[in-house]
C-alpha cells in the first residue's frame, strides 16, 4: 500500500518503502494529490472543483488538458488502479490502495482512539508548502490546517482532562504539554498544566512551565501574561495548594484564546484577579434584576417611562463646520456613560442618529423613539474650551425636569459626562449601584491633543468607508501617542482596527494590533465595556476555532459594565443562536431592536431563530419586511413548498446584494437536491466550496450542503458535512435535530451517535451558560 503522510514532515512512499521522488518535485501535482487524499468528504470529486482550485488562470479547455495531463502523472507514478472515477465528472483516491495519515486520523478521533488520532499528528498539514496562483487551494489548505490543529489541541486537552480525573498526574502533565505545543496561545491549557503539575509535587515543571512562556510572550508581543495565570502562579510560589484549573462557563472542546495582557499600573495587587469576577457577576445580576423590574413596571408607571430615555444628537453651536466632530462624539459619549447605570435604558447611537437635523420637536420625537425622557443641548467650542449646555425633557409633559451649563476645558468633557449622568439619575429617582457610583466618581482628563483627536477618530468610525476607516486608525493612534494613559482612545483604536479586518483587509495584523490595544486598554480601565466586546467579536472566528463559551464570558461582562450595550446582545444573542439556546438568542436580539432598530442583522438573526426551531411561517414573515438575505428567504420559502419562488428569489440575489456568493450557491444546492437535480446541486456545491472555504461564516454554507447530500440520500457526505458545521461553529443541536430535510439520517447509526453527542454538549452549555 503506498504511504502519503501529510502531518508534519511531508512523505510519499510506495509499498516497499521507496520514496516516490519524481512526485516530490512537482508541487501542484502533489497539492492536487494532497487534496484528493485530505479533502472531505472523503470520495471523489467533482473535476470543475480541482480546476478552480488548482487552474483558475485558465480558460476551460486549457484547465482540464491541464488536469488530464496531471492525473496522467499522477497514475503513472503511482499505479493506475490508485485512482477512482466515477462518471466523466468525478475523480478520486482509491483507499484501500494508498494511505493517508489524515483520513487515519480523522477516522481514530471519530472512532474515539484519542491516543492512536495523537501519534498520527507530527505536525500541521502540508507545513511550509505552497504553490503559485492557486488562491482558492491556499484559502482550502489554510482552513484546514487550522481545523486539523485545533482538533489536535482538543484532543490532547481531553486526554490530559481524563488522566486528571482518574488521578494518573503524571500522564496528565504529558498530554497538557502536548496540548500546549498544538495550542501555545491557549492560556488556558498552561493553567491547566501548571495546576496539574503543583498537585503532582512538580513545583519547580510549573514554575518552568509559566517562565517559559512569559520569555515567549513578551518576545512574540512585547506582553507578560494575564492577570488569573499570575495569581495562580503566586500560589505556587508561596507553596499553597493550587486548586484544579476549569475555566468559568467553558467546555473542554474549547480552547481559550490569547490573553495578551501589557504591564499593569504600578501598585496593583494580584487579589484583583479574583475580586473583579466576583463584582462582575454581582453588577450582572443586580443590574438585570433592576432592568427586568423596570420593564415590567415593577417600579412604578411614571418611573419606569421615564427611565426609557434617549440622548439625542447634541447641536453644534458656531458655523464652522469643522466642530461637528466634536458635538457627535461628545453625544456619543454621553450615551455611553448614562448606558452604565443599570435601572436605564438609553438607546443607542443608531437609535438617534437620524435626529442629528430634526424635522419634528422632541415631543415628537420621543413619542417615535417610545421613550419617557429626553436629554437634549448644544455644544459649543472656542479654542480648548468647551461650553456644554444639556436639558432633561418630560416627553409627555414637556417639563424641564433639570438643566445645566458647563464651561470647561476640552480634556474635562470626560469628566462633564459622568456629571451629567449622575445629575440625570438624580432627578429620574434612580438609585445607583456602589459600582456604578465608583465608575461615574472618577475623573478622567486626557490631555487637549490626545482628547480632540480621539473625538476626531470617532467622528470618522462612524462613517463607514474604507477612506474614514484608516482615517480612524490614524488619528487614534497619533490620540494613545499624545496621552499613552488615555484608555478610551485604545479601545475606540481596537474598534477601528477590527472594523478593518472585518469589512476591508482579512491581513491577521489587524488582529494581532487589535488585542493588543485591547490588552492595553484593560490594563488602563479594567471597566471598559466596549474593550470586552471587542474581544470577544474579535475571538469568536473560525481562525480561533470558534470559542464560544469565551466569547460568552467577554459579552457577559460587557453587558455587566453597559447593560445597554446594544451591539452587545447583538453577539451575545447570535452566540447563542449558533450553539442552540434559541430562547436566550431571541431574548439578547429584541434587546438589541429595542436598543438600537439600526443594528442591521438582529432582525434576519430574530428571523433565523424562528427557521432553527422549525417555525417556517413566522421566519417568512421576517424575512419578507427586510432584503438583502435572499439565501435564507429561499431556504424557508422551500420548506413551505414555495421552491419555484425560492430559485427566482435566488436568480434576483446573484451578483448584487451583501450575501456570499457561498451562501446563494449552498441554498440553491439544497432546492436543487429536492427537486432531484444532482448534477445541479453538486455543480452548486462546487461553486460554494470554492468561493466560500476558509471564511469565518462558512459553517452556515457547509449546513447547507449537509441538507443537499441528505435529501439526496448520500449520508456519507452528509455526515461529513455536518461534522464540519459542528466543528466550524455550528453546534446548533435543535436544528440537527429537527430538521426535516434530515429526516433520511434519523436511522443511521453513525447520526444517531453524533446527534447524541451534539445533544450532550448542548446541555453542557445549557447547564453553563
Amino acid at each position: 500500500m503506498i504511504e502519503f503522510r501529510l502531518l508534519g514532515t511531508l512523505s510519499l512512499t510506495t509499498a516497499d518503502g521507496r520514496e516516490v521522488g519524481s512526485l516530490l518535485s512537482q508541487p501542484r501535482r502533489l497539492a492536487l494529490l494532497a487534496y484528493l487524499a485530505a479533502a472531505t468528504p472523503r470520495g471523489p470529486h467533482r473535476r470543475d472543483t480541482l480546476l478552480a482550485l488548482f487552474w483558475p488562470e485558465l480558460d476551460q479547455e486549457h484547465a482540464r488538458a491541464a488536469l488530464r495531463q496531471s492525473l496522467h502523472v499522477l497514475r503513472s507514478a503511482l499505479g493506475a488502479d490508485t485512482m477512482v472515477s466515477r462518471g466523466d465528472e468525478e475523480i478520486g483516491l482509491d483507499f484501500e490502495r494508498i494511505w493517508c495519515d489524515v483520513a487515519v486520523f480523522a477516522r481514530a478521533m471519530d472512532g474515539g482512539e484519542l491516543g492512536q488520532a495523537l501519534d498520527l499528528y507530527r505536525g500541521n498539514l502540508l507545513e511550509g508548502f505552497f504553490i503559485s496562483d492557486a488562491p482558492e487551494f491556499e484559502r482550502w489548505l489554510e482552513s484546514e490546517r487550522a481545523r486539523l490543529a485545533g482538533a489536535a489541541a482538543r484532543t490532547a486537552r481531553a486526554l490530559a482532562e481524563s488522566c486528571e480525573k482518574r488521578g494518573d498526574l503524571t500522564t496528565a502533565a504529558r498530554w497538557a504539554r502536548r496540548a500546549i505545543e498544538l495550542a501555545p496561545n491557549d492560556e488556558g491549557l498552561l493553567r491547566k498544566l501548571i495546576a496539574i503539575l503543583d498537585r503532582n509535587g512538580d513545583r519547580a515543571g510549573a514554575l518552568q512551565a509559566y517562565e517559559e512562556f512569559a520569555q515567549r510572550l513578551a518576545a512574540e508581543y512585547e506582553a507578560e501574561p494575564a492577570a488569573e495565570t499570575k495569581a495562580l502562579l503566586a500560589a505556587v510560589r508561596a507553596r499553597e495548594k493550587a486548586a484544579p484549573v476549569t475555566l468559568a462557563g467553558q467546555s473542554l472542546a474549547e480552547p481559550t484564546p490569547l490573553a495578551v495582557a501589557v504591564p499593569s499600573p504600578r501598585g496593583r495587587r494580584a487579589v484583583i484577579a479574583a475580586v473583579v469576577p466576583l463584582a462582575a457577576l454581582v453588577l450582572l445580576v443586580a443590574g438585570r434584576w433592576l432592568w427586568d423590574r423596570a420593564a415590567s413596571g415593577t417600579t412604578g408607571s411614571t418611573t419606569t417611562d421615564r427611565t426609557r430615555l434617549a440622548v439625542l444628537p447634541l447641536k453644534t453651536i458656531g458655523t464652522d463646520a469643522r466642530d461637528a466632530y466634536v458635538a457627535e462624539g461628545i453625544t456619543e459619549e454621553l450615551i455611553a456613560t448614562l448606558s452604565q447605570i443599570s435601572a436605564l435604558r438609553v438607546l443607542a447611537r443608531g437609535a438617534v442618529q437620524r435626529y442629528a437635523a430634526p424635522s419634528a420637536g422632541s415631543a415628537d420625537i420621543a413619542r417615535d423613539l417610545g421613550v419617557g425622557t429626553v436629554l437634549e443641548g448644544t455644544v459649543g467650542r472656542q479654542g480648548e474650551r468647551l461650553r456644554i449646555h444639556v436639558e432633561l425633557v418630560d416627553s409627555r409633559t414637556q417639563e424641564n425636569l433639570w438643566s445645566h451649563t458647563y464651561d470647561e476645558r476640552l480634556q474635562d468633557a470626560l469628566t462633564v459626562q459622568r456629571e451629567v449622568a449622575r445629575s440625570v439619575a438624580d432627578k429620574l429617582q434612580v438609585r445607583l449601584l456602589a459600582t456604578e457610583q465608583a465608575q461615574l466618581g472618577r475623573r478622567t482628563t486626557p490631555n487637549a491633543t490626545a482628547y480632540d483627536l480621539y473625538l476626531r477618530g470617532l467622528y470618522e468610525s462612524h462613517r463607514e468607508s474604507r477612506a474614514a476607516t484608516d482615517s480612524a486608525i490614524a488619528l487614534l493612534q497619533r490620540a494613545t501617542t499624545a496621552d499613552p494613559q488615555f484608555a478610551p482612545g485604545y479601545s475606540a483604536l481596537a474598534y477601528a482596527y477590527t472594523e478593518k479586518l472585518f469589512d476591508y483587509d482579512s491581513d491577521r495584523r489587524w488582529e494581532e494590533r487589535a488585542y493588543v490595544a485591547i490588552q492595553k486598554t484593560l490594563a488602563l480601565d479594567p471597566d471598559l465595556a466596549d474593550a470586552y466586546l471587542a474581544r470577544g467579536k474579535l475571538t469568536w472566528t473560525l481562525a480561533n476555532h470558534f470559542p464560544h463559551a469565551r466569547a460568552i464570558q467577554d459579552m457577559k461582562r460587557a453587558l455587566a459594565l453597559n447593560p445597554n450595550l446594544a451591539t452587545a446582545h447583538y453577539w451575545l444573542g447570535a452566540v447563542y443562536m449558533h450553539i442552540g439556546l434559541l430562547d436566550k438568542a431571541l431574548q439578547e436580539l429584541r434587546l438589541a431592536v429595542s436598543l438600537d432598530p439600526s443594528v442591521p442583522e438582529a432582525p434576519p438573526r430574530i428571523a433565523r431563530v424562528h427557521w432553527y426551531e422549525q417555525q417556517f411561517d413566522t421566519a417568512l414573515v421576517e424575512f419578507e419586511r427586510m432584503p438583502g438575505w435572499e439565501d435564507e428567504h429561499a431556504l424557508v420559502l422551500d420548506h413551505l413548498g414555495r421552491t419555484d419562488e425560492a430559485l427566482r428569489l435566488l436568480q434576483q440575489a446573484e451578483g448584487r446584494g451583501p450575501r456570499e456568493p457561498a451562501d446563494i450557491a449552498s441554498a440553491r444546492a439544497v432546492i436543487l437536491a429536492r427537486r432531484g437535480q444532482r448534477a445541479g446541486m453538486t455543480q452548486q456545491i462546487a461553486v460554494a466550496v470554492a468561493r466560500g472555504s476558509g471564511l469565518s461564516h462558512f459553517h452556515h454554507a457547509e449546513y447547507n450542503i449537509a441538507t443537499a447530500y441528505a435529501l439526496q440520500g448520500d449520508h456519507a457526505r452528509a455526515l461529513a458535512w455536518l461534522r464540519r458545521t459542528a466543528e466550524d461553529g455550528l453546534p446548533c443541536y435543535p436544528l440537527f435535530a429537527g430538521d426535516p430535510y434530515l429526516d433520511s439520517l434519523r436511522r443511521d447509526p453513525q447520526f444517531v451517535a453524533f446527534l447524541a453527542r451534539l445533544k450532550a454538549q448542548w446541555e453542557n452549555y445549557i447547564a453553563t451558560l
